[in-house]
């Protein structure tokens, strides 16, 4: 069920970006470096989705080449199954834990004694995810089977991604913002929650499928954000928190 959301998603986005492309044809919203990030989102959000159904078998069932019952490790027509699971996670992790999570938080933070906020500053505003992105990645990160030795690396990344988060919090005063402090805490309690029910994600795939059903809805939400952002000509979700 978690893996067809994604798929719609996923194909949700393809369309999107293809949209914004079409519309950047008489508006001209867009520099030649963005249209070019959309056309490939685009791309690569239509490739992610047919690879989640293995370009059509798991709807119509057809059998698998000889090449794929051979090489890939669930004998699917698909190409992200003839790499080992735990380099594909690991790639997804550091995505996610990285660029949507600990960079940020860094960043917002606005330690600027870290050589890292000096490296960091040449990325234009338009493109940084805003707090709201950042708490839907680190939900989808307290998504997994805890006490694992599977595991254990995203529990303690989920811990740090917590404790930058709070951090922010404090740093930035963030306690007047109503929303983002309930979001916080309601990513806290569940994390807990989840923590000590983690016997419902001790389904190997299951925990996989809905945390990348939350991650492909943040990506989702981050794109469509800085975009029409552009489009409306308002400024930066970065300008706007300051």
């Amino acid at each position: 069920m978690f893996e067809l959301a994604s798929v719609f998603v996923l194909l949700a986005l393809s369309v999107f970006c293809c949209v914004i492309v079409f519309q950047d044809r008489r508006a001209l919203f867009l520099s030649k470096f963005q249209r070019l990030l959309f056309i490939s989102m685009a791309c690569f959000a239509f490739l992610v989705a047919m690879e989640e159904v293995s370009w059509g078998q798991q709807i119509f069932g057809f059998q698998s080449g000889e090449f794929f019952d051979d090489h890939n490790l669930q004998k699917e027509t698909n190409l992200h199954n003839l790499i080992p699971a735990m380099w594909l996670s690991t790639a997804i992790n550091v995505v996610v834990y990285g660029c949507f999570i600990i960079i940020p938080l860094l960043y917002y933070c606005d330690f600027k004694v870290l050589a890292l906020h000096k490296l960091l500053a040449w990325l234009p505003p338009i493109y940084w995810p805003s707090h709201y992105v950042v708490l839907m990645m680190a939900y989808s990160s307290s998504l997994h089977h805890y006490f694992s030795a599977i595991t254990w690396s995203d529990t303690a990344a989920l811990i740090l991604s917590l404790i930058a988060l709070l951090v922010y919090w404090l740093r930035v005063k963030l306690m007047s913002d109503i929303l983002f402090t309930a979001n916080l805490f309601i990513v806290i309690v569940c994390s807990s929650v989840y923590a000590a029910c983690y016997d419902i994600f001790s389904q190997y795939n299951l925990q996989y499928e809905i945390r990348e059903f939350v991650v492909v809805c943040g990506v989702f939400y981050w794109m469509v954000d800085w975009s029409l952002r552009l489009k409306e000509q308002m400024p930066p979700w970065l300008h706007d928190k300051s």
